[in-house]
């Protein structure tokens, strides 16, 4: 830990959230450098990366900042993420001339200062696009209500992935 935010043993100190020293505020404007304070917090609060205290200040929870944990939830949307990757891989094999739409949008030297903050927005950005592909694959008037004799119905799905911290592989 950087030896003006951690304790003597040299684990992440607790910190106040403002103050000239020490403070949380003083760490991001040092180390972030942007001057969101708050939104920074409100994005490790959610993560469970930090913790507020009953007094206010801020506890470090995890040395690393990540949106997902790696518990049987998290292992199985990650599965169910690969398998829709691959279904659609494999299909645009077998069907070049009908293919499925897969991107993947990489930079390997993002600045790390800005890093949260940048998949903070593009997190917000893919969930209203989300949000849109979702009402558009529902859409009562394009879905087959359940009926006592058989119909022809066909799955559609949309496959997108939540960047973290850390490297992409």
């Amino acid at each position: 830990m950087i030896r003006s935010f951690g304790d003597a043993s040299g684990r992440p100190a607790i910190l106040p959230l403002r103050g000239r020293r020490g403070s949380f505020a003083v760490l991001v404007n040092r180390y972030a450098g942007d001057p969101r304070v708050r939104t920074l917090l409100q994005e490790l609060l959610r993560v469970k990366a930090v913790r507020r205290l009953p007094d206010k200040r801020l506890e470090v929870l995890s040395p690393t900042f990540a949106t997902a944990r790696w518990d049987d939830s998290g292992i199985e949307v990650v599965g169910e993420r690969v398998r829709d990757l691959l279904t659609t891989l494999v299909h645009n094999l077998k069907h070049p001339s009908r293919p499925r739409y897969v991107r993947f949008v990489v930079n390997r030297e993002v600045d790390p200062r800005f890093g949260p903050l940048l998949m903070r927005d593009l997190t917000e950005q893919a969930e209203v696009l989300a949000d849109t592909f979702e009402d558009a694959l529902n859409d009562p008037e394009r879905t087959i209500r359940p009926a006592r004799s058989a119909q022809d119905a066909q799955t559609r799905g949309c496959v997108y992935f939540r960047g973290g911290g850390g490297d992409a592989g």
